[in-house]
């Protein structure tokens, strides 16, 4: 295969939800949610392959878009399972980022909505951030900066990075 090939992240992301019509609002009512599916039923083999098992397992989904990507709200009914906060060292997610216009009045809506602060806004360089929690207990990164921007600030804290190339010998 020859030419550059690319890859984007930020597409959309499946959380795990207690409750479908609850998480809907609060996505919603704190970060301007729209639904963009009703309701439907996962099951059979996509249901077991997607979340690898157990046989029979069986969900519901609704997909909510932000200004740009989409959120997919997942709510077992087959197991059920609980939801709620876990040790970020249980997690292969640590949290997910979203860049908003104005980082404190959003947090002011989460926490109004039932979510809760985990870090409070912090400065990061010239933009804002904090770490909150829906109701649900998945961990959500709130910046009023792009990805790009706090990655520019994060390398002028640590100093030089290695180059491409010299990563590629290290590893080797």
């Amino acid at each position: 295969m020859s030419g550059r090939r690319f890859t984007y992240i930020n597409d959309h992301v499946a959380i795990r939800v207690a409750n479908l019509d609850r998480a809907t609002e609060f996505y919603r009512a704190s970060l301007g949610a729209t639904v963009l599916t009703e309701p439907f039923v996962v099951d059979g083999a996509l249901a077991h392959g997607m979340m690898g098992g157990p046989e029979g397992a069986e969900f519901r989904m609704r997909q909510i878009g932000f200004d740009r990507g989409v959120m997919e709200l997942v709510e077992f009914t087959n197991p059920v399972a609980p939801t709620g906060r876990v040790p970020g060292q249980m997690l292969n997610i640590l949290h997910i980022g979203l860049e908003v216009d104005d980082v404190a009045a959003a947090l002011d809506r989460v926490e109004r909505a039932g979510g809760a602060t985990v870090v409070p806004l912090t400065e990061w360089g010239a933009s804002m951030l904090c770490f909150c929690t829906d109701p649900d207990g998945t961990v959500l990164e709130l910046a009023d900066a792009s990805i790009q921007t706090l990655l520019e600030y994060t390398r002028g804290r640590q100093g030089p990075t290695p180059s491409a190339n010299n990563r590629r010998r290290q590893h080797r």
